[in-house]
Formats: structure tokens, C-alpha cells, sequence
């Protein structure tokens, strides 16, 4: 039902604008004469609109590459295989995946950001450093991480969270 009226109210407008059109061209000898004063009030109208949509887009283009940023995030974050610590291969891995998150952390801070999303991008900073010294700490020892599955998926939740909170604001 939306999509049939995106379409047909707008037809229903274009298609009422031409017949006025025709009918006032025909019918009215004074509808093509224009005067500066309406020339100028039209373009201003014209380049007015153009530049709030442009503002628009850009700050829509914005929020999508920060929507972009957390959910890769959130996709790193939430693989099963993002905290492993039985071989030294799985911590290899387990490390990258924590730089690339940093990473994209980074450049979550760089962005220009309200005041509110600030706060969640900064909860969601604080708790993957903690989570990030957590496992810097205790990474190598398999049976205390094995202890400590809670813990992990306390900071991980916190950090989803955020993240879906920062998601629901951009929107």
C-alpha cells in the first residue's frame, strides 16, 4: 500500500498541475508574463530547496557509513570465534580481531557526532578497552577464561547494545 501511494499521489499531482497549466495558457493572456520581482522570488525558492536537500543528503550519507561502522562491528563482535584462546592460532586471531574493532572504533570517534551519540560511542570505546585489557591479561590462560565466559559476554553485550541504541538515534 505504501509504495502505491509514493507513486500515485504524486501522478495524481503532476497529471492536476498539467491540466491547469494547459488551462490557464489557453484561457488566461496574462499567465506567461512574469515580473522580476516573481523571477527572482521563484530562483530563490529554487536554490533554497536545492541546498536543504543537499544538506540533507550529505547528513544522510553521513549516518549511513556510520550505520556502515557499527554493524561491522557488532559482526565482529558477536562471532563465536572473536574471543578464542585454546592455541596460539586462536589468539593470533582473536587479536586481530580486536585491532580491526579498535580500528573501526577510531574512526567511529573521528566522525562528527552529537552530544548523544558521542556518549554511547564513548561507552562503547571504554568497555572494548576493558574487554580488550581483560583479554590482554587473561588471554593465554584457558581455564580462567573458561571461568570467566560471564565477564566476556557482560562487555560484549554492553558494547551490542550501544551500538544498537547508536543504530535506533541515526534512524
Amino acid at each position: 500500500m505504501n509504495k502505491k501511494s509514493n507513486i500515485f499521489i504524486p501522478g495524481i499531482i503532476l497529471v492536476a498541475s498539467i491540466v491547469l497549466i494547459i488551462y490557464n495558457v489557453l484561457k488566461n493572456d496574462d499567465f506567461l508574463q512574469s515580473s522580476l520581482v516573481q523571477i527572482l522570488s521563484l530562483l530563490t525558492v529554487i536554490l533554497v530547496s536545492y541546498f536543504l536537500v543537499q544538506l540533507r543528503n550529505d547528513k544522510s550519507k553521513k549516518n549511513e557509513k556510520i550505520n556502515y561502522l557499527l554493524s561491522k562491528i557488532q559482526n565482529i563482535i558477536l562471532n563465536e570465534d572473536f574471543i578464542k584462546y585454546q592455541s596460539k592460532e586462536d589468539n593470533q586471531k582473536t587479536l586481530i580481531m580486536i585491532r580491526t574493532v579498535g580500528n573501526k572504533i577510531t574512526l567511529l570517534k573521528e566522525c562528527e557526532n552529537t552530544d548523544e551519540n558521542q556518549e554511547l560511542i564513548s561507552l562503547v570505546d571504554d568497555t572494548f578497552n576493558k574487554l580488550k585489557e581483560f583479554y590482554g591479561d587473561h588471554g593465554h590462560d584457558a581455564t580462567y577464561m573458561d571461568n570467566s565466559k560471564k565477564e566476556v559476554m557482560n562487555y560484549i553485550s554492553i558494547i551490542d547494545d550501544a551500538c544498537d541504541k547508536l543504530h535506533m538515534l541515526l534512524t
